[in-house]
This record gives C-alpha cells, structure tokens and sequence, in this order.
C-alpha cells in the first residue's frame, strides 16, 4: 500500500532495515556473551565487559543482563560464567501484537483489531522479535566492525540529509543522532530508538488510518481505475450517438429509442466505478485488488459489508441516471435530416 499507493514506503523500509539490524545485534551479542573470559579480566558477580561503543546496550551488558523487549532474550550473568537464557518467544504482549499490525500492513490486510485495545499498544519496544521469521541458516557472527558498517548504512541511507530514502524528521533529532554517530561512534539499537518511534507513530496516526480508509472505500487501484473511465466514456458516447441518430432520422417504431439504455447503463456504471475507485461488481464478488489486476478476497466482515453497501447505492444512483437520459431522449420529437 504505502509503495503503491501514497508512494512512500520509506518509513515501513527503515521499520524493516532496522529490524534486520538489530537481529544481527542479537547475533553480535550471543557471540560476545559466549566469548570465554580471559583469566585476568574475570572479576566477582562481573562477565566479559564489552565496547564503550555499544551505549546504553552495552551497559546492561557489563552487568551481566541482557532485558527482554531489548535484544530478544534475558541472560543472566554470574561469576562462574553461567547463564539462563529466557527464549524470543515470551517477549511482552505489546511487541507480538506490533508484529501482527506490521504483518497487516505489509500483506495489505485492514488490522482492524489493533484498534481494538488501544489502551494496550502504547508502548513501542526497542526491538522486533523474529518469531514469524523463517528459519535462517547459521552464519558467522558479526564482528563490532560489521555492526559500525550495518549503522552508518542505515545513517546515511535514512536519516543524514540527503539521504536517498530520508525520513521526514525533527532537525533536533536528526543533529542528535548525527552527533552520536560522527562524534561518539555510536552503533547500537538504542542510537536509532527515537526515529523507530517517530516511524511507528507516523505509520500507526497517518499511514494505517489511510490505508484503513483506502480499504473501506476503494477496491480498485489507480492504475485500472483509469481505463474503466475511458472504457465508460466510450460506451457512453457510443449509446448518445446511437440514440441521436434514431432521433434525427425519426426511426419507427419510437421504442428503439430506449435501446441505447443497454450502453449507457454500463458506461456509467464503468464511469462511476473509475472515479470512485469501486467497482460494483468485484463488490458482489467479494474481492478487491491490493495491486492492479491481481485480485483477493476480503475477508474482513465490516469491509465487505462495506463495499456491498455502496456498490448498492452506486448501482442505483447510475441506473436512474441512464433511464432519466434514455427517458428524455424518447420524448424528444422525431425530425428526419
């Protein structure tokens, strides 16, 4: 939706290029976490102590712990080196239920259930979970240096001016993260937090209320909205020219008049559906295009119940409208050329 109809996907491209980056900070992590520590660095109650680059992150990490809703597991660290991991499956209710709302985004289905617990879907976590991922096969693990160069990409490809795919972002925000990465070298998940938000709240207040709209009112896109306008104006001109040829050449009997209502009824009814992006008929069916020519089926009730009700109305409307011009076209007076 937001690539093929708004044309800016580049807040839902960031949301997804961030979430790769930080399963790959996971990854970066587990290989630090499971890195043996030298002797001499072993101290009591404390585990390996990572790089000053990783921020905020990186403290938790010095302490031993790893937070859920942070880097997708809890690790507890002790003095004898061992650990209890606690599995990417029992992370919060809130971060699953935002996969949910992005899996509906991006398959074109109206989540209309995140609506439904507004109370609940406050908070935004740091990460994603990648419970719904496939399985991956196993690589080797980043280094520090993989994970400097997965930063900058996404710096210079999102949020530094100029950026190819730029987010439209406060200056502030934007000089702070600037100053992070240039200054201090930054290249945590936590450096990126605030535009994750920024995205999120943009998607969730702007972006799913139109596509909401954009699935209650149209189940056509653009791109063929267009030739059933030109395919109904045709017929329409052809049912007109039909109709006034029978007038001027005064053909008997007078009931052929009401013969172009066969052309006319359909043009409008492609006019209409063209204009309003609806069409009637895909309605009836059930179905709607998420993208041009390549049809699915609604299956959400209220959407459907939706279309149906003013495909109804557009049948109706361009109906009296047919008759009505039809109607005075016959009561015109015959007068042969």
């Amino acid at each position: 939706y937001l690539a093929d109809i708004e044309a800016c996907p580049e807040e839902l491209e960031f949301w997804l290029s961030l979430a790769d980056y930080e399963d790959l900070y996971r990854s970066f992590v587990r290989s630090e976490m499971a890195t043996p520590v030298p002797a001499s660095q072993r101290g009591s109650g404390q585990d390996r102590l990572l790089p000053l680059s990783l921020g905020p992150a990186g403290n938790r990490l010095r302490s031993g712990r790893v937070e859920s809703g942070a880097l997708g597991q809890q690790t507890i660290g002790t003095g004898s080196g061992t650990r209890r991991e606690r599995p990417i499956e029992d992370l919060d209710k809130e971060t699953q239920e935002l996969d949910k709302y992005l899996v509906g985004l991006s398959t074109g289905v109206a989540a209309s259930q995140w609506n439904d617990h507004p109370q609940e879907n406050q908070d935004i976590p740091l990460l994603t979970p990648s419970t719904t991922a496939e399985p991956k096969h196993a690589v080797d693990a980043p280094t520090e240096d993989d994970m400097r160069r997965s930063a900058e990409k996404l710096y210079t490809h999102y949020i530094c001016p100029g950026a190819p795919s730029e987010l439209y972002i406060g200056s502030q925000l934007r000089e702070e993260i600037s100053s992070r990465v240039e200054r201090d070298g930054r290249f945590d998940p936590d450096l990126f937090a605030p535009v994750k938000r920024h995205a999120y709240e943009s998607m969730r207040n702007e972006s799913y209320m139109r596509f909401v709209r954009e699935r209650l009112m149209h189940n056509i896109t653009r791109g063929t909205a267009a030739p059933r306008i030109v395919f109904g104006l045709t017929l329409i001109f052809v049912a007109l020219t039909f109709q006034l040829s029978l007038i001027f050449l005064n053909v008997k009997p007078k009931a052929w008049r009401w013969l172009p209502l066969a052309g006319l009824w359909p043009g409008f009814i492609n006019l209409f559906a063209g204009v309003t992006r609806l069409d009637p008929f895909l309605a009836i069916l059930g179905v709607f295009e998420p993208v041009s020519w390549h049809f699915e089926s609604v299956r959400d009730s209220s959407i459907r119940d939706s279309h149906l009700k003013r495909a109804s109305l557009q049948l109706i409307a361009t109906a009296v409208v047919a008759v009505l011009i039809t109607l005075v076209m016959f009561l015109v007076p015959g007068n042969r050329l």
